[in-house]
């Protein structure tokens, strides 16, 4: 009886260690690596809406943008040392180029000094979740502006994006960034691709209330389709991973 409990005993330790090393290679906590510090640099791939944002039943787009990245919560911005898990994340939008798609107005986007800061989460089979943050300076918002014509004489609308945490994708749907090696280069790069929900945006001015819908929402959504290279102090390309 002895020997018979000592065997179970030691069948069930095994069978904890197995689903903790499990449990461990399901979860495992994704970081960015490459060869010393780097700065990043996104650029858009896809079709145009594939980088968007929608809002209020309406799709907003600035193709040709670029996005750089640095070290997290650093001023002036710093190179990212590998092995970090988050980076802040700064927009260059190609204002001449923004538009709402279906309305064909143009529209500019004013950052105020708020930025994105990604958070690289757990392993999803070969790829990586990620999530972001929308952080502000104190009393600043970004601010999207709706004009009638490129001559920006009438404004018809702001849209407002305030700071708020935790930004990721839908259950089962969740953003991924994944390593590859674009267009058959020779440096490691990353793709990001898939949508941000549950967004907070309000809108003021003239479109206040257009199609009868609330001028408050908590369900604005942005889509990313993006590759992201690394740079050195030199600002040369070298390659950027995400790793266990």
């Amino acid at each position: 009886m002895t020997r018979n409990l000592k065997i179970l005993g030691l069948a069930l330790v095994a069978v904890f260690a197995m689903s903790a090393m499990v449990a461990s290679a399901a979860s495992a906590q994704g970081k960015l690596t490459s060869d010393g510090p780097v700065t990043l640099k996104a650029t858009e791939t896809g079709a145009i809406t594939a980088n968007a944002q929608t809002a209020f039943t309406h799709t907003t787009v600035c193709p040709g943008s670029t996005i750089t990245g640095h070290k997290y919560n650093v001023t002036p911005h710093g190179l990212i040392a590998s092995g970090e898990t988050t980076a802040t994340l700064t927009p260059h939008y190609n204002q001449s180029a923004c538009q709402i798609v279906d309305l064909g107005v143009p529209m500019t986007i004013t950052m105020n000094g708020c930025d994105f800061v990604l958070h690289v989460g757990a392993t999803v089979g070969t790829k990586y979740e990620v999530s972001t943050d929308i952080v502000c300076p104190v009393g600043k918002v970004i601010e999207q502006e709706v004009y009638s014509s490129s001559s920006e004489a009438l404004k018809l609308c702001t849209i407002t994006v305030k700071a708020q945490a935790g930004i990721k994708g839908a259950a089962g749907a969740p953003v991924l960034a994944q390593n590859t090696a674009a267009g058959g280069g020779t440096q490691d790069d990353l793709d990001i691709t898939g949508t941000f929900k549950g967004i907070h945006a309000e809108r003021h001015g003239l479109c206040k209330g257009e199609g009868g819908h609330p001028d408050t929402t908590n369900t604005a959504e942005l889509h990313i389709d993006t590759t992201v290279k690394g740079y050195n102090n030199l600002g040369v390309e070298t390659g950027v991973t995400i790793s266990d």
